[in-house]
C-alpha cells in the first residue's frame, strides 16, 4: 500500500469552490492537447476574470484508458478534471497540504491496488516478496517519454511560466525539446530574479513582506522532490520559531529558495 492518507489532500471541487468565492467574475477553460494510444493530455487555464486575455495559472494532467476500473469509461474527465486541480494549486488555492488533490492521490491508490492483486496473482509460489510499486510511477502511468513531458510541464509550471503548447502534427520528441529549451531558460530567469529579491531586501535592512504565493509553490515543489519536509525545512533554514511555507517571510522564503535549488 502506498504510504500516505487520502485526509491529507484536498478534492478539487474544493479548489473550485474557493476560486469562485474568492474571484466570482472568474473563468476555467480547458483544453484537450493530445489523444494517443488510448493516453490524454488535458490543459486548464484560470483566469481571475472573465475577459483577461492571459490565464493566471495553467495545470496539465494526462490519464490512460482502463489502467484502472474506473478508468475504463472515465479517462477522459478523470484527466480534465486532474488538469483544473493542478491549475488551482498553481494559483496558490488549497496548497498547504500539497499541490497533488484528492482525486490525484485516489488514482495512486486504486493502481496500487490493482498492481498488488496483479503480483499476488502472478507471484510464483516460492517467492515470498513482491516488489513495492511505484506511487509515481503509478501517478503518471505512461509511455518513458510521455513522464519526461508531464514532469517538464510541471517543472515549467513551478517556475510561474506558461508551458508551450504542443503544435499541429508536432512529434512527441519535439515538443520535449522544445519544452527543455524552455525549463532551462526559465530556470535561469527564476534565479535571477529571486537573487534580485534577496539582495535588494538586504539592502534595505527589511523583508517585503509575507512569502508570495509563487514562492510557496517552489517550496513545495522542493518538498515533492526531496526527502524533507515542510517543517524540516522551516526550521532548519530559519532560527524564528516557525514550522510552515506561509509563516516565513518574502526575505527567508528567497533564501531557502537559493539554498535548496
Amino acid at each position: 500500500m502506498a504510504n500516505f492518507n487520502l485526509d491529507d489532500y484536498v478534492g478539487v471541487h474544493e479548489r473550485i469552490a474557493k476560486f469562485y468565492e474568492a474571484f466570482p467574475n472568474g473563468r476555467i477553460n480547458t483544453e484537450l492537447l493530445f489523444s494517443e494510444n488510448d493516453t490524454v493530455m488535458f490543459k486548464a487555464l484560470v483566469y481571475r476574470e472573465r475577459d483577461d486575455a492571459d490565464p493566471s495559472a495553467t495545470g496539465h494532467a494526462s490519464e490512460t484508458k482502463g489502467e484502472t476500473y474506473i478508468n475504463k469509461t472515465s479517462h477522459i474527465e478523470n484527466c480534465e478534471t486532474g488538469a483544473v486541480g493542478r491549475a488551482l494549486a498553481n494559483l496558490g488555492f488549497e496548497i498547504k497540504k500539497g499541490i497533488a488533490s484528492r482525486e490525484e492521490m485516489q488514482k495512486v491508490q486504486r493502481v496500487n491496488q490493482q498492481n498488488n492483486q496483479t503480483q499476488k496473482q502472478t507471484q510464483p509460489p516460492m517467492k515470498t516478496e513482491s516488489a513495492k510499486p511505484n506511487p509515481k510511477q503509478a501517478l503518471e502511468n505512461l509511455s518513458e517519454l510521455g513522464q519526461r513531458i508531464v514532469k517538464a510541464i510541471d517543472a515549467i509550471t513551478a517556475l510561474g511560466v506558461t508551458p508551450v503548447e504542443v503544435e499541429m502534427s508536432e512529434k512527441s520528441e519535439a515538443y520535449f525539446e522544445r519544452l527543455k529549451e524552455q525549463y532551462r531558460v526559465a530556470k535561469v530567469e527564476s534565479e535571477k530574479k529571486v537573487a534580485n529579491k534577496v539582495d535588494s531586501a538586504k539592502k534595505k535592512g527589511k523583508s517585503d513582506g509575507v512569502a508570495t504565493p509563487e514562492q510557496i509553490i517552489k517550496l513545495q515543489q522542493i518538498v515533492k522532490s526531496s526527502d524533507l519536509s515542510e517543517k524540516e525545512i522551516v526550521t532548519t533554514e530559519t532560527s524564528d520559531k516557525k514550522s510552515t511555507f506561509d509563516q516565513l517571510t518574502e526575505l527567508e522564503a528567497a533564501e531557502i529558495i537559493i539554498a535548496l535549488s
